[in-house]
């Protein structure tokens, strides 16, 4: 886990909880903190080129 996390938050309607947010939320969560807190744009499109999500 990173110190970039986020809440996941419950939603009432299914085109919300299907929508972008929501569903990233978790993917994110799970990026290792290498990824999560790289220090650019470029260093975190390297790092996440080497994952296989």
């Amino acid at each position: 886990m990173h110190s970039l996390t986020y809440n996941h938050y419950s939603t009432s309607s299914d085109v919300f909880k299907f929508s972008f947010f929501p569903i990233t939320i978790p993917v994110w969560n799970r990026l290792p903190a290498t990824e999560a807190e790289a220090s650019s744009l470029v260093s975190f499109k390297r790092e996440l080129a080497t994952l296989h999500l």
